[in-house]
């Protein structure tokens, strides 16, 4: 919960087929060293995404579950009743203005961060993007007393024959103008499960990172998108190989890095906001953690390196050449499926990890 401030808090929703899910929201004592609850709220449809304000610990994004007949799923922005600290399970957030216009299944909604965004001013709205099966759409939220959500802009549609809505997305924080979202095969757009960057001035597509061939062979596709946020032009993804790559989005025919350890499909990666560190989370039962700052680097490098004379092999490192490997492994591989990971925006050296069975 970036909004949170000095405290490391993370939110949770739940996907029960029967109702009954809520919004958890998780917080981490430093002196007991464990995590606590801080807050549990009714949400009863099932939660398919969730994202906080990155400006308010009291607004939170969700889509979810159709509640009637009709195939669109649902989505809107909550206000967190009171302190956010009741526990009981008793209140339920309360609306604050609903997503229109969803087009079937809707499975990403993300705040914009980064540039042109204050941490610090008053949270009264902001920017959302939720891409559904047909399009890509930007809302505009006023959260005060006359709350109300605009469509700000629509994305051409993905073509009647894309395979379902996009599973991840994310912004660019560099740049007010970019976004980038996961799905399978854009008909529209003629390109195999990749990550499509949008400009969103046009919201067209601007910079396409293709699945590798051999990903495509095997029937993988990409899981997760994750910009850099200490570097421009550079972005994560996750993938149904096992795999997690580094790709230079001026140059994105080919990963810069490879980061190869899992043993399962790999679900989220998340880049920290403070050091050169990844952490990802996999199917295999672990999340693991990786360095990436040097690999990322080392094309541009190498340009810089032949601009200069040099033929670009003598400050090579083992890294440059062979796959990258983590720094640490966190759980049992072969155990529970690790779902979802995010670090702490109050304490860098932080991240959580959700497996499965809801640990």
């Amino acid at each position: 919960v970036p909004g949170n401030g000095e405290r490391t808090v993370f939110a949770v929703g739940t996907r029960r087929l029967r109702g009954n899910n809520a919004v958890h929201f998780v917080a981490h004592d430093r002196d007991r060293d464990a995590l606590v609850a801080r807050g549990v709220y009714k949400h009863h449809p099932e939660i398919w995404d969730l994202q906080p304000s990155p400006t308010s610990d009291a607004l939170v994004a969700t889509l979810y579950n159709p509640s009637s007949p009709s195939q669109n799923h649902g989505g809107a922005v909550w206000r967190v009743p009171g302190d956010g600290e009741d526990t009981s399970g008793s209140k339920a957030l309360e609306s604050v203005a609903p997503f229109p216009e969803t087009n079937g299944a809707a499975r990403c909604v993300r705040w914009r961060v980064g540039v042109g965004v204050d941490p610090s001013a008053p949270a009264t709205g902001g920017t959302l993007a939720v891409a559904d099966e047909k399009t890509l759409r930007l809302f505009q939220l006023d959260a005060s007393s006359n709350a109300a959500m605009a469509i700000a802009a629509t994305s051409d549609s993905f073509g009647d024959e894309a395979p379902g809505a996009p599973v991840a997305g994310a912004w660019d924080p560099h740049t007010t103008t970019s976004f980038a979202i996961v799905s399978g095969t854009h008909s529209a757009l003629h390109r195999d499960d990749g990550v499509c960057v949008y400009d969103t001035r046009t919201m067209r597509v601007s910079v396409v990172i293709p699945n590798p061939p051999s990903s495509r062979r095997a029937g993988c596709r990409f899981a997760d998108v994750e910009f850099d946020p200490r570097r421009p032009n550079k972005a994560f993804t996750a993938g149904d190989d096992g795999l997690a790559r580094a790709w230079d989005l001026r140059k994105p025919t080919d990963p810069t890095s490879v980061f190869a350890g899992h043993e399962h499909w790999v679900r989220r990666v998340c880049a920290n906001p403070v050091y050169d560190l990844l952490v990802t989370a996999s199917a295999d039962g672990t999340a693991r953690l990786w360095r990436h700052g040097e690999t990322c680097d080392t094309r541009e490098d190498d340009e810089e390196r032949k601009t200069n004379g040099s033929n670009g092999n003598e400050s090579k490192t083992k890294m440059d050449d062979d796959d990258v490997g983590p720094v640490e492994t966190y759980g049992a591989p072969g155990g529970t499926s690790v779902c979802g990971v995010a670090w702490s925006f109050a304490d860098p050296w932080s991240f959580a990890s959700l497996e499965g069975d809801g640990a």
